[in-house]
C-alpha cells in the first residue's frame, strides 16, 4: 500500500508551524486531488539550517502568479535535518 503525500520546499519563505498557516508551491494539486487534505513534507531551508515540518495541507483554490496557495489543516511536528 502506497502512501501519497505532497512535498513542498521553501527556500527562506517562512516555516509552517501551526494549523492555518499558508504557504505556496509551484505545483498544482494532481487531478482529482484539488479538494483532498494530504500528508505533506514541508522542507524549509535557510543557509545551513534545514527543517522538516510534517503536516497535512489542502489547496485553497487560490493561485498567485505561477504559485498555488496551500493551507495547513493538521500539524504534527518540526524535525531538524
Amino acid at each position: 500500500m502506497a502512501i501519497k503525500f505532497r512535498l513542498i520546499q521553501s527556500n527562506n519563505r517562512g516555516l509552517v508551524t501551526k494549523v492555518g498557516d499558508r504557504t505556496f508551491a509551484s505545483r498544482r494539486p494532481a487531478k482529482g486531488e484539488e479538494e483532498l487534505e494530504l500528508p505533506t513534507l514541508f522542507i524549509w531551508v535557510n543557509g545551513n539550517s534545514r527543517l522538516l515540518a510534517r503536516c497535512w495541507t489542502k489547496w485553497t483554490g487560490e493561485k498567485i502568479g505561477d504559485d498555488f496557495i496551500y493551507v495547513v489543516t493538521k500539524f504534527l511536528d518540526v524535525l531538524d535535518l
